[in-house]
């Protein structure tokens, strides 16, 4: 396991399967969410096989109203379409919170994911996932 990037606010850990980014405050102002995003698209660039995309939103309350957040993680996935296209697997998002479940799934009538992206409300078991050959 790799933690490349690590806050008081979240965290990225990368493994040769896994790519990790949790968020571990209730709210991110610009600032931290691009910090986030840009330590995420360096991660991102670096996978170079099979891999699970995990999203941890654990302590996450809300989704910004602002459109411009949801641009900037489009345009990551858009950046890295050659990556996501032959290398990942999958997304999990642990979403508990009922409201930003609502939020994700309004967000994926706009955005549609090449890969399958599967919502657990915790973090159980998330160690035996794995990519299949």
């Amino acid at each position: 396991m790799s933690i490349t990037f690590a806050s008081d606010y979240g965290e990225i850990i990368k493994t040769s399967n896994r790519l990790s980014i949790k968020v571990k405050v209730p709210e991110l102002n610009k600032e931290k969410f691009s910090t986030l995003i840009n330590e995420l698209s360096s991660s991102y660039a670096s996978m170079n096989q099979k891999f699970i995309l995990i999203i941890d939103l654990y302590e996450y309350k809300s989704l910004p109203y602002d459109p411009s957040y949801y641009r900037v993680i489009i345009d990551l996935f858009k950046k890295y379409l050659p990556i996501t296209t032959e290398h990942l697997c999958f997304t999990i998002l642990i979403i508990p919170n009922y409201t930003l479940q609502t939020s994700i799934s309004i967000f994926f009538r706009f955005y549609k994911p090449l890969r399958p992206v599967f919502t657990f409300k915790n973090r159980e078991k998330l160690e035996s996932i794995n990519c299949p050959n």
